[in-house]
């Protein structure tokens, strides 16, 4: 815990890692997100579409990308592509937003 207090700011608030497996399907996610109700919710730049999809659960407040580099194409147009859809859905593409467009985490 301490590695993501140090890089990403997080303090010892009571927080729960609840670790999702990657293969999942948004389907699979859903009753694990609904029942642990996380207020963040964390995926990798591979894991995207489906953590757009799970982001629309109401307890979600923030959705960071980790390993996202913009300079890489195929990323970019994904990050794109899932900031397009969370506008579409009624979530502000603006970082001030706390219900935002995923937040880069990684570089």
């Amino acid at each position: 815990m301490a590695y993501y207090r140090e890089r990403f700011g997080w303090s010892d608030a009571k927080c729960v890692f609840v670790p999702l497996q990657t293969s999942s399907t948004a389907g699979q996610l859903a009753p694990i997100v609904a029942e642990t109700e996380p207020r963040i919710f964390a995926a990798s730049i591979e894991s995207l579409d489906i953590a757009v999809e799970v982001f629309g659960a109401s307890s979600v407040e923030r959705l960071v990308v980790f390993d996202y580099l913009s300079d890489d194409d195929e990323q970019r147009e994904r990050y794109q592509s899932a900031t397009a859809r969370l506008a579409a859905a009624g979530r502000s593409p603006h970082r001030g937003d706390s219900r935002a467009a995923p937040t880069t985490a990684a570089y």
